[in-house]
């Protein structure tokens, strides 16, 4: 059910140069689930209907960062505390990430 939903998903993603992963994450997003664990799930009609939100936004070109709140880049999910909208671009300064990444690494040394 999962794969079809995502497969069906990623077809309507056609402004999108990765649409497969845009619904991957998207997925991710409206069931509070790691991409790694949805193929072992079933999908409630509340999540579904979420996630078709979700896809929605993305078909009118809305950035995932701006859908999901947050952004990835180097493995690490960067948030803001604030709800991000259309117009509200989600910076990750190279600084700040080397920063949060030493405060990291200094946690496990």
């Amino acid at each position: 059910m999962v794969r079809k939903i995502l497969n069906e998903a990623a077809k309507k993603l056609t402004n999108s140069p990765t649409p497969l992963l845009d619904a991957r994450v998207l997925l991710s997003k409206a069931i509070n689930c790691e991409n790694a664990l949805l193929v072992f799930r079933d999908l409630t009609k509340s999540e579904i209907t979420t996630f078709n939100e979700y896809i929605e936004k993305r078909m009118q070109g809305i950035p995932v960062s701006y859908i999901t709140g947050e952004k990835e880049f180097m493995g690490f999910k960067f948030r803001k505390n604030v709800k991000i909208a259309p117009g509200v671009k989600l910076n990750v300064n190279k600084k700040s990430v080397g920063v949060y990444i030493c405060l990291q690494q200094s946690k496990y040394n």
